[in-house]
């Protein structure tokens, strides 16, 4: 994923080894994006990867 703001408090959260556990899940989140081929966008893709999951179709930015 880019190196957005929230992203960087999330994986410096990880690095350091910090028990907290929204981190966590949070950037089992943005891994499976970025798995998905969703890595290049911002946390949208958190959002699309939910909807993907849940057999929704989320409209298309003009």
């Amino acid at each position: 994923m880019n190196e957005h703001y929230e992203t960087g408090l999330i994986i410096r959260a990880d690095t350091a080894k910090l028990p907290l556990p929204l981190t966590q899940t949070a950037l089992d989140q943005y891994r499976a994006a970025a798995d998905a081929g969703l890595g290049h966008e911002d946390d949208a893709a958190i959002t699309k990867l939910i909807a993907s999951s849940a057999g929704l179709r989320l409209p298309v930015d003009t």
